[in-house]
């Protein structure tokens, strides 16, 4: 039987393709044992609050090399009242806010140690009331050889689930070369999130004249105001 395999790294509150990547695959793997990037997605995302568009950044402290699971989080600063404030002021009257509230709230109440566990968390719970059924696993948590061509390293995840695909975004050949995939029988799956109709309803238009930029919301967002994929 075929299985399709799809892995990302642990983002904070990511977009929509991030989820419509997980439906489309049998398993799913947090990349969460791959270097941190700083002022990335990482630890922030987009909503709207007030009609406007509000950056949600999670303080972390962070070494230069460090892996995305070894970043802990600077509690120290107030952050998770405020971003569930900014949530709950900017979602509380959507459509399907109410079904998400109290798991939501539970998830911002914990004081959380680790940057990687808090976005899996989330991520975790808009994939349970989406209803999209992927078994996921968590990369620092398998006993998969970690090979020093991450290409190789993403096989072996194939094997170690007997998965036969493994999805990749378009135009990917330079940095996932079909070859080394195909001489270890693992088909590329290409799913092209850019041509989604459905991306028009997560994104707003920056109005700033020197600043003309598209940018895209995360899923929380969709989730609140059209439910699941």
């Amino acid at each position: 039987m075929s299985k399709i395999l799809a892995s990302i790294q642990p983002t904070y509150l990511p977009w929509l393709p991030y989820f419509e990547r997980i439906k489309k695959s049998d398993i799913f793997v947090f990349l969460d044992n791959v270097q941190f990037v700083k002022n990335s997605f990482h630890n922030r995302n987009y909503i709207i609050n007030n009609n406007k568009l509000t950056l949600l950044t999670v303080p972390v402290f962070h070494k230069f090399g460090q892996k995305i699971c070894e970043v802990k989080i600077d509690n120290s600063k107030n952050w998770r009242e405020k971003h569930w404030k900014s949530i709950f002021q900017s979602y509380s009257k959507s459509k399907y806010f109410n079904l998400i509230k109290d798991d939501l709230l539970e998830v911002y109440s914990k004081n959380w140690d680790y940057l990687s566990q808090f976005n899996t968390a989330i991520i975790k719970l808009l994939v349970y009331h989406s209803k999209i059924k992927t078994e996921i696993f968590i990369a620092s948590e398998l006993a998969v050889e970690k090979k020093e061509d991450s290409n190789l390293t993403l096989i072996e995840y194939c094997k170690f689930f007997h998965a036969d695909s493994f999805i990749v975004k378009p135009n990917t050949e330079s940095y996932h070369p079909h070859s080394v995939f195909k001489n270890n029988k693992i088909k590329l799956v290409t799913f092209n999130f850019e041509n989604d109709n459905i991306l028009k309803l997560n994104r707003i238009q920056s109005y700033n004249k020197n600043n003309k930029k598209t940018y895209y919301l995360s899923f929380l967002d969709y989730f609140c105001n059209y439910g699941g994929l």
